[in-house]
């Protein structure tokens, strides 16, 4: 059966050492407002949290999403939001550190700002481990910002936007923040499938990554 769930807030919690995911917001549930403010996860085996159904509405505030991938490197992820459709993501002064495969993983997404967050040290799965990950291969994600943010010393990549079959990401913009010192490039586009438009990337330091500052496989305007 599927479940409306509002006002769910997580406040002043720790969830660790999880076999399995620490916290998941399932799919046969749609969500309004999920607030996660002062809390830890870390340890778990798989996913600090994921949140997988219809969501409108994630304020996240001075939360740390660290150290996750235990058991399955692959499924290593700090957070991963948008596997059914989000909306409205806020999140501020928080960190994504040492997660075995990225510290932020991005589909389906719309509306978001990502302010003072570091998302570093994510590495431990062979062949990934970026800071933050937008990846669509669901629908389309737009309309996201990141700001006077660090990404640093990642296995590869500080932040990617990539696409595949038909979808598509648009209007995201890159600024006051540091790229610096990942394994493979600063900021990466790899499109396979529908376009990256209207990236913006201004007022960033990027410098230090082994292989590229800033890489797209395709021709891509930047402004």
């Amino acid at each position: 059966h599927h479940q409306v769930v509002s006002a769910q807030k997580l406040r002043d919690v720790e969830v660790s050492y999880a076999n399995g995911r620490n916290v998941m917001f399932g799919s046969h549930g749609s969500y309004t407002q999920i607030t996660i403010e002062d809390s830890d996860f870390h340890h778990s085996g798989v996913w600090g949290i994921s949140v997988d159904g219809p969501t409108s509405g994630l304020p996240i505030k001075n939360s740390n999403f660290t150290d996750n991938g235990a058991l399955d490197p692959s499924h290593g992820y700090g957070l991963d939001i948008g596997n059914g459709g989000i909306s409205n993501v806020v999140v501020e002064d928080s960190k994504f550190l040492r997660n075995t495969n990225n510290g932020i993983n991005i589909t389906d997404t719309t509306n978001a700002r990502f302010t003072r967050i570091e998302a570093s040290d994510n590495k431990g799965f062979a062949g990934q481990g970026h800071g933050v990950n937008i990846w669509e291969w669901r629908d389309k994600s737009s309309n996201i910002l990141f700001e006077d943010s660090i990404f640093a010393n990642n296995a590869r990549c500080g932040l990617v936007l990539g696409t595949q079959d038909t979808y598509s990401i648009d209007n995201v913009t890159i600024r006051s923040s540091q790229l610096i010192n990942n394994g493979e490039g600063g900021v990466i586009i790899w499109t396979t499938g529908g376009p990256v438009s209207n990236l913006k990337v201004n007022h960033n330091r990027i410098a230090g990554n082994t292989g590229y500052g800033l890489y797209s496989n395709q021709p891509t305007v930047i402004s």
